[in-house]
């Protein structure tokens, strides 16, 4: 075999490039195999990232493919009249794909948005690529295959998982709640004050009022108040449970933890205070900043 053919099928087949001594010489950097060429931008062909980290309920990461992918199912016509539709869509996903690939940092719907206010202007390639916009079952953050996703993939995971043992907590609290308060109501109706005169007329709408003498229906029904009811220190601890239970701060109400997200965004915060957090502009797990 012919060295100069012999030298070409061993870098065919290993990479290596010998000189004409023999000796191996080295390769100048940033070459890749021929057949591997088309795919050196990643963001040019259609695969699993970025990915969706989706806020609401249902799987917490869904690859964009995926999502788009439903979203077709549902608003694209099937056969052959809707595949303009979905060519369309896979050209707006393709743009997404991209501007998450140079460090876009979006939902899915924003950068949904922006990819189709840039791609056209054309009426019926807004209003289709907008149906399959409403047609999208998540939205999130979009997170691309790059150092950051496995810290923003934990976290994220973490949160989710950690907001549905809150929710669970929170159903258990509230039930616990409004059964103390039901104990607390059904001793008062049988308690003397509720069965004096204004208390009674409080109990009618204002159009039979005056059909009913308040009065004696208080002389008549005070009887029954002298009849069972809470001793003073049950009392008191149905009223210490209810109220541990409504001010404790494990598990607080869902408006509660919108308020201090919306405080802790507007403060811009550069730290947290839990130490396992790196520096953040607005922390979304912790509830003490």
């Amino acid at each position: 075999m012919d060295s100069q053919l012999r030298s070409q099928v061993v870098f065919h087949l290993t990479g290596r490039q010998p000189d004409h001594g023999g000796a191996e010489q080295s390769l100048p950097p940033g070459l890749r195999p021929a057949l591997l060429a088309p795919y050196r931008k990643l963001e040019s062909i259609r695969h699993d990232f970025p990915v969706v980290l989706a806020a609401g309920p249902g799987e917490y990461v869904v690859s964009l493919a995926a999502a788009v992918d439903g979203a077709l199912r549902a608003a694209a016509p099937q056969g052959p009249s809707g595949e303009a539709m979905r060519k369309r869509a896979l050209h707006i996903e393709r743009v997404i794909r991209e501007a998450a690939a140079n460090g876009a940092q979006d939902t899915l719907l924003q950068a949904w948005d922006t990819a189709v206010a840039s791609a056209g202007t054309d009426d019926v390639w807004r209003r289709e690529m907008t149906a399959v916009r409403n047609a999208l079952a998540v939205d999130g953050e979009l997170a691309g295959c790059d150092s950051r996703l496995p810290s923003r993939f934990l976290r994220h995971a973490w949160a989710v998982v950690q907001g549905e043992k809150a929710r669970a907590a929170r159903v258990r609290i509230d039930a616990l709640v409004l059964r103390l308060q039901g104990i607390l109501r059904a001793d008062y109706a049988r308690s003397a004050v509720a069965f004096q005169a204004a208390n009674l007329q409080q109990t009618f709408g204002g159009t039979h009022q005056a059909l009913f003498n308040f009065a004696t229906m208080s002389r008549l029904l005070s009887p029954a108040a002298s009849q069972g009811g809470l001793d003073t220190p049950r009392r008191a601890r149905i009223e210490w449970a209810l109220r541990t239970l409504r001010e404790q701060v494990f598990f607080p109400r869902p408006e509660i933890v919108t308020r201090r997200l919306q405080t802790t965004a507007a403060s811009r915060l550069t730290t947290c205070r839990l130490r396992w957090i790196p520096t953040a502009s607005a922390c979304p797990t912790c509830c003490r900043c």
